[in-house]
Formats: structure tokens, C-alpha cells, sequence
């Protein structure tokens, strides 16, 4: 047998070892990870240059076009994420026309801050466990907060931290940690990105975790929406919303009091976040607007809280939607997809907006209408968190 296969041999066999727990490296108990993974230690007398997969499977000779805190970018343009680096051992990079070995203490240092982290997260995500998950998503998400643009697995880290929120019942938190990742995302997308890439690598990291998100705005579609924030997480949202889809929540949570802030003040909002914003979201923001007048229309005039067309409003809503699913002409059958998002969106931010403002109000009545149209969300598939408590509490 050569001594190449000999070796490769060897490290699958130490390999195996580290898996189930036989070795532990100095490298591992810096990192505090002991109890899941553990990196070989580094053989400073090999010259191969090799890289074994968690699957052990080998990768020889390591020839890397780039590397950085998502992962390898290999000369073949094969990308291995670092919670897939089990060992790594004389990586040579390409640089103009050479090769030139890549640091084993840089290869360490991302093994420890990215890719033991990020396999922990992923294998107890998939086991169906939470120990720790939401402080290592954490601390993934507020790594590398100075490069520009964001990498991808910092921006997945934010989604996947969405989602461990959420299921503990923390929406609020849940929404403002969705709305970092998409403000990172619109950063990136504002200098020219996120390049083919980058956004590869943000599937590459979310796999079968992303979460699925309106085409408008891009938030969340699975996560119920709060209908309170505290003081704090309303200043959070502020410090946000000079983005279209921190500026709508903002302005829902600034109507779910007795006494909203004025008409004035939302308009404002809704204004501050034109700049940053698309066509279609400016088409939303402007019916949310116009929603805005009306429920300052009914704030000053009580009498009009109490009327019919307060109460069962919501039922032109719902026929608008029927007729965005069936059209009933060749006009409505020529509506581009964009266009039907676009007016479904309008829909579901009259009625959520509507809805917060009523549901807040005393009179038994108006709250119950405010919890109808919150109800149609609800059918339509875009849920209130505590709309439930509320509708028993009345």
C-alpha cells in the first residue's frame, strides 16, 4: 500500500476517533465545545495538504481560491462550509499564479469561531434539542458586525435566531432579530450585492431551516406577529425603520394603545422609509397611509367606532382578496404575480393595522371588531401573537 493511502487511511481512522468522543485537542477545550466535537490536532511534519469532511470523507491535494468566515471556496469552486472542516491539514492558496500555504492558525481560528458553533447548532437543531442553540445563534449572529457586506452565515444565524424566539413564545424579539438579518441583507444589496455567491452561501447555511417570507417586504410568514412591544423593543424598531418593513411594524406597534401616537407621527414614520424602499414597497407604504387617515378618522370621531361599517369593514376586505384568487375578467387574468402580492399586502396591512388599533380600544364592540379582522388574518394564514388571549379576556 502507498504511503499516501496509508496516511489518508490514518486520518479517516483518527478521525472516526474524534467523532465519537476518543480524542480531545488543545484547540477544542479553548473553544468549550468538548461534549460534541473536537479538531485534530495539527501534524506539523506532514507536507500533504489534505481536508477531511465530517462524512470522512478526503479532499487531497486542498487547493483554495478563498476562504473567510462562511467557509472554503475550493480552485474546483466547490464550497465546504466550516462546521463540514473535521481536519485540515497544509491548505495552499491561490494567489495570482502561485500557491502560497495557508496559516494552520487561520484555518484553527475559523474551525473554532465558525465551524464548531455552526455544527453544534445544526446537529441539535436537527435532533430536535434547544440546549444552548439560542446563545451560540447569538454569538454567531454578532460576529464579524464590522465587515461590509455582512457574511451570509451571520445573516442565517439572525434567521435561525428568529425562529428559536419564536417557538419559546418571544415574538417580538423573534420579528426584531428577522428585521437585523433583512437590514443586513439590504446593506449588502445597496453596494452591489449579496454576489451569486454569497447568497449560495446563505442557502448552504439555512438549508432546510429558511424560513419563508412575503415578496414585498420580506417578512416573516410563519411567525406570528406581536401585537405589543415594550417601550424597548419599540425604540429597536425605530433605530430600524429607516427601512420599509421596520417602519410598518413600528407604526403597528405605535397603534396598539387607547391612545396611538398621532396621525402625524405615523406619517412620518411611513415617510422616513421611502428612501430605502422599491417601488412596490413604496405602493404598499402609501396604502398603509391611507389606512393611517382612516384610522385618525375614527379616533376623532368615537362615534364612528361604534358604526356598522367600523364593525364589518372587514368584509370588503375579504372580498377584494376572494377576487385577487378568482379574477373574473381577462384584465384580472393578465395581473402579473408581483402585482397580486402587491395587492394582497395591501389587504393583510389594512386589516392587521385596523385590527391592533380596534382590538386596543375599551368598548367591547370595537375590540371585538378589531379581533375580526385579526381573525381573517389568521384564516388568510398570517397569525397574531396573543390574539387568542385577547378574544378570551373579552
Amino acid at each position: 500500500m502507498s504511503s499516501t493511502n496509508q496516511r489518508l487511511l490514518a486520518c479517516s481512522f483518527f478521525g472516526l476517533l474524534f467523532v465519537s468522543g476518543g480524542l480531545t485537542s488543545p484547540g477544542l477545550l479553548r473553544a468549550n465545545f468538548p461534549q460534541d466535537v473536537a479538531l485534530r490536532k495539527q501534524d506539523t511534519t506532514s507536507t500533504e495538504s489534505i481536508l477531511v469532511r465530517r462524512d470522512l470523507s478526503v479532499l487531497t491535494p486542498v487547493v483554495v481560491a478563498d476562504l473567510g468566515p462562511n467557509g472554503v471556496v475550493m480552485q474546483s469552486g466547490a464550497l465546504v462550509p466550516w462546521y463540514d472542516v473535521l481536519v485540515a491539514e497544509n491548505w495552499q492558496q491561490i494567489s495570482g499564479t502561485e500557491w502560497v500555504p495557508v496559516p494552520s492558525p487561520e484555518i484553527l481560528e475559523y474551525q473554532q469561531t465558525y465551524g464548531q458553533p455552526w455544527f453544534l447548532v445544526r446537529n441539535r437543531l436537527a435532533r430536535g434539542e434547544s440546549l444552548d442553540v439560542e446563545r451560540l445563534l447569538r454569538e454567531l449572529a454578532e460576529r464579524g458586525p464590522e465587515q461590509q457586506p455582512a457574511p451570509a452565515c451571520a445573516m442565517a444565524a439572525r434567521q435561525l435566531l428568529a425562529r428559536q424566539l419564536a417557538d419559546r413564545g418571544d415574538v417580538a424579539a423573534a420579528w426584531l432579530s428577522w428585521l437585523m438579518a433583512r437590514k443586513s441583507d439590504d446593506e449588502n444589496l445597496a453596494i452591489g450585492g449579496p454576489s451569486e455567491i454569497e447568497a449560495t452561501w446563505l442557502a448552504v447555511y439555512l438549508d432546510r431551516y429558511d424560513l419563508p417570507a412575503d415578496s414585498i417586504v420580506n417578512l416573516p410568514v410563519s411567525i406570528p406577529f406581536p401585537i405589543s412591544w415594550s417601550d424597548a423593543e419599540q425604540q429597536q424598531l425605530l433605530e430600524l425603520s429607516d427601512r420599509p418593513a421596520a417602519g410598518l411594524c413600528l407604526v403597528a406597534a405605535s397603534l396598539n394603545a387607547a391612545n396611538p401616537r398621532d396621525r402625524k407621527t405615523l406619517a412620518e414614520i411611513v415617510q422616513r422609509s421611502y428612501a430605502q424602499a422599491n417601488n412596490a414597497q413604496r405602493e404598499l407604504l402609501a396604502s398603509c397611509g391611507k389606512t393611517i387617515d382612516t384610522i385618525e378618522s375614527w379616533r376623532v370621531n368615537p362615534d364612528l367606532l361604534a358604526s356598522d361599517e367600523v364593525r364589518f369593514g372587514y368584509l370588503e376586505v375579504e372580498r377584494q382578496w376572494t377576487s385577487l384568487a378568482n379574477p373574473s375578467n381577462d384584465s384580472d387574468r393578465n395581473t402579473t404575480k408581483v402585482n397580486v402580492d402587491l395587492e394582497r399586502q395591501k389587504l393583510v396591512w389594512q386589516l392587521r393595522l385596523e385590527g391592533i388599533f380596534l382590538n386596543a380600544q375599551s368598548n367591547p364592540q370595537v375590540a371585538e371588531a378589531g379581533q375580526l379582522r385579526l381573525l381573517l388574518l389568521e384564516h388568510w394564514g398570517f397569525n397574531s401573537h396573543s390574539l387568542r388571549n385577547s378574544v378570551m379576556r373579552n
